[in-house]
């Protein structure tokens, strides 16, 4: 089955036959392997009816790509955008939200809502969210009987279950595709600052030999780093890029979580290194001087944003202006950047992969404490790792 000009999967193929059935859909599919194609399919199965599509995502960010994307493809007319921030052709056919604004709307019952034949849900594990949660299930229990929904994501639990909770919610079939192949392969990886980048297994051996090697010689366990790496942890991400170039595994983004810690080491990365050519240098800053209004300028904020872009470094969290935000996607999407210190929101359904995925530390603050992440949220940035068409290995 061909869709545009692509040849459909075996997992696309059994979901358009479950959008043509007139069945709600439930996707579960590693990141990369094209889940996109099938929205885009509802989307132009909706156009032809002349019926009306919401396309909702769990962040403002992708719902911004989304309508860059889509007002590509289909034109300017056709599209419009509904945030907490901005409201532009709110009656367009294909209609990008959020999915507080489309709860929102259900619960003030809008007019209109009847003409929506299909609502996309972006990201729908969002549902398993402790605080955020309620919104997707308002949002599925309240929507009018006669919608469909397609429900996208890579890394939902118990999908089956799922589908058949929205299905006796809604009363119709709900089907279930689930596609676990990545297109490119992930391959997981320690960076030690002394034995350099090496894999999971190859590290817990090393650690086994090191620790049985102490206990013989009945002395504390001590590795010395080599002189070529740096002894403070705080600058040990520095080494890794460093070995990154040298193995031409860049461009990498390095999911930091905190605001204030992403900045702090794309500062220290471009005190430490260079990463751009003069000719990309020209181009970033060029770009940035046109694209950036000169009375923001000397925000501290956005001139560390232009001393770090310049040397092909970039910084990505939600503290950021949109504005900015958008300049820093741009430069990374067109390769001038070869790494992005990001925050966990880049990890939701932002379509920017790179070629390696790197962590400055497995914990993050969840609101109440520190903890280690769930497996789902390491996956959801390490599948970032790896470009389709592009690397035959993603690193995380």
């Amino acid at each position: 089955m061909q869709f545009k000009t692509f040849i459909l999967d075996p997992f696309q193929e059994d979901a358009v036959r479950s959008i043509e059935e007139n069945h709600s859909v439930v996707v579960s599919a590693a990141t990369g392997t094209g889940k996109t194609l099938i929205a885009e399919y509802v989307i132009d199965k909706s156009l032809k009816e002349h019926r009306r599509v919401v396309y909702t995502a769990p962040i403002k960010a992708l719902s911004n790509q989304k309508y860059r994307d889509f007002k590509e493809d289909y034109g300017e007319d056709a599209v419009g955008i509904l945030t907490g921030d901005v409201s532009i052709n709110p009656g367009a056919p294909i209609l990008i939200m959020t999915t507080e604004v489309y709860r929102n709307m259900l619960l003030s019952q809008e007019p209109d809502m009847d003409r929506f034949s299909y609502i996309i849900f972006d990201e729908i594990h969002f549902i398993n969210d402790p605080e955020r949660g309620v919104v997707w299930e308002e949002s599925i229990i309240f929507s009018n009987p006669n919608v469909r929904f397609l429900c996208l994501s890579a890394t939902i639990p118990n999908a089956r279950e799922f589908a058949d909770w929205i299905s006796s919610i809604q009363n119709h079939p709900v089907d279930t595709v689930i596609y676990t192949k990545r297109a490119v392969p992930l391959r997981h990886y320690v960076f030690d600052a002394e034995w350099g980048i090496i894999s999971g297994e190859e590290y817990k051996e090393r650690l086994r030999r090191s620790r049985k090697q102490a206990r013989k010689h009945h002395h504390p366990h001590r590795r010395f780093r080599q002189e070529k790496k740096s002894s403070s942890s705080s600058s040990r991400h520095i080494d890794l890029v460093r070995e990154l170039t040298e193995e031409h595994a860049l461009p990498s983004l390095f999911f930091v979580f905190s605001r204030r810690e992403c900045q702090t080491m794309a500062r220290q990365l471009a005190t430490a290194v260079d990463l751009a050519t003069p000719q990309e240098k020209a181009q970033i800053m060029g770009a940035f001087n046109r694209i950036i209004d000169p009375e923001i300028r000397t925000m501290q904020s956005v001139r560390l944003l232009r001393r770090v872009l310049e040397n092909g470094i970039g910084i990505h969290h939600a503290g950021l202006l949109p504005h900015l935000k958008e300049v820093v996607e741009k430069f990374f999407n067109q390769g001038l950047l070869k790494v992005l210190y990001c925050t966990e929101t880049f990890a939701v359904g932002v379509n920017m992969p790179a070629k390696t995925v790197c962590f400055n530390s497995l914990e993050k603050y969840d609101g109440r404490s520190f903890r280690y992440l769930f497996s789902k949220e390491y996956f959801q940035c390490a599948g970032r790792a790896g470009r389709r068409g592009i690397d035959t290995l993603g690193r995380s």
